[in-house]
């Protein structure tokens, strides 16, 4: 049986790093500055920076259709079954697009998606092990990662420049000025595929620490043990990271690496974000 698989960019893959697992590769698009730029391509998490600064305004777009229609339709004709895996279903009309080319195709699925970045890495990576294996059926393999608990919290997002929200419409101009002014600092957590309000603090490292640690107890109860760290920017990661693991005594390899542009393009400067996450094989099958 011969299996495509396509991701977009918010896996926080590269179209290159795609490619080199064997996998198809759709961009979601930039535009910074009254610029356009195709993510993961244009644009990576290696060069973000040379092209969003503080002050840039930053907007995002699905993969235009026609592009998405000319990869899909020649995949389904060489290939048994095409899998797509697109960023969640309620952050983006991606999925929605996609969905109506693969009507038209009877061998292309589109998963329904309520992941991000290296949630969709894990499942795929677990998808394509089990096919091979013989272990599921590909449509099996689907049902088992749309059946999943999608309810709990296992993404904690920290923005630390909070304009950058309202400039996204992600936070009202009047909350982010009071937000400013009492110096509070928002967390949004990841439930049921939407971003969500989940906490604040009035320090972001005391903020950090309070809940990540806090919730990292609650989804170690249900085996998400291990942990991946993202940041843009933000020049005291490394040390908040260190600080995490001896915090909550945690003797397992943590994935470090930046926040998605795709993201980080909403989130700004300084944003950290913490990934509470369960791998099925050794975890340098999932690192990016």
């Amino acid at each position: 049986m011969k299996l495509a698989i396509v991701v977009d960019s918010s896996c926080g893959l590269t179209k290159k790093e795609a490619e080199s697992r064997g996998w198809y590769f759709l961009p979601l698009y930039l535009d910074i500055d009254g610029k356009e730029y195709r993510d993961g391509i244009d644009i990576t998490s290696e060069n973000f920076l040379d092209y969003y600064k503080p002050t840039s305004i930053g907007k995002t777009a699905c993969t235009p259709i026609g592009e998405a229609l000319q990869l899909i339709e020649d995949l389904s004709k060489k290939n048994d079954f095409v899998v797509i895996y697109p960023i969640s279903m309620d952050l983006s009309s991606q999925y929605n697009n996609l969905e109506v080319i693969a009507r038209q195709l009877k061998n292309v699925y589109v998963v329904k998606s309520k992941r991000v970045c290296q949630f969709i890495v894990r499942d795929l990576v677990e998808l394509e092990k089990d096919v091979l294996s013989n272990e599921l059926t590909v449509k099996q393999s689907i049902a088992q990662i749309e059946k999943q608990n999608y309810s709990q919290v296992d993404i904690l997002l920290y923005p630390k420049d909070i304009t950058v929200l309202a400039r996204g419409g992600r936070l009202s101009p009047s909350a982010a000025k009071l937000a400013k002014l009492l110096k509070i600092f928002p967390v949004i957590g990841m439930q049921d595929g939407k971003l969500e309000k989940f906490d604040k603090g009035v320090t972001f490292s005391k903020t950090f620490f309070n809940t990540a640690i806090e919730q990292y107890k609650k989804v170690s109860k249900r085996k998400q043990k291990n942990i991946i760290f993202l940041d843009t920017a933000n020049e005291n990661a490394d040390d908040m990271c260190s600080e995490l693991i001896e915090k909550i005594k945690y003797d397992k390899e943590v994935i470090r690496n930046s926040i998605p542009p795709i993201i980080a393009i909403h989130t700004g400067y300084g944003a950290i974000s913490i990934f509470f996450i369960e791998f099925k094989y050794n975890i340098k099958e999932y690192k990016l």
